[in-house]
């Protein structure tokens, strides 16, 4: 059936593209976030932080998943791996102990 003939409740609705991050920085979740932050610096040690800080949390964190993701993009579509048609990321794809060496690290060769 032709979707044009459709009444609108009826049409499948296309969803809009949006940063696939945007959870992290999207205001109406931000004292969520917020309590995440705070209960990971806690747990690092630290008793009090300021308010710029969970900005700064949220574009360090941003940053570092973009590189991880392209690195694990990479992993996925080079030739040694043995599946190369997979689609599905694993634990063992991040994992620094799996992965194959970084460049810039202390001690890397």
């Amino acid at each position: 059936m032709d979707p044009r003939v459709l009444p609108p409740h009826l049409r499948r609705q296309n969803r809009k593209p949006r940063d696939s991050i945007m959870g992290i920085t999207r205001p109406t979740i931000r004292s969520l976030t917020a309590t995440y932050i705070s209960r990971l610096a806690r747990r690092g040690g630290v008793i009090r932080m300021k308010q710029e800080i969970y900005d700064e949390v949220r574009t360090v964190v941003r940053s570092r998943l973009e590189v991880v993701l392209k690195q694990v993009v990479l992993i996925l579509d080079s030739s040694t791996t043995h599946k190369r048609n997979r689609k599905v990321v694993t634990s063992r794809d991040v994992s620094p102990y799996h992965a194959p060496p970084r460049k810039y690290r202390y001690g890397s060769k």
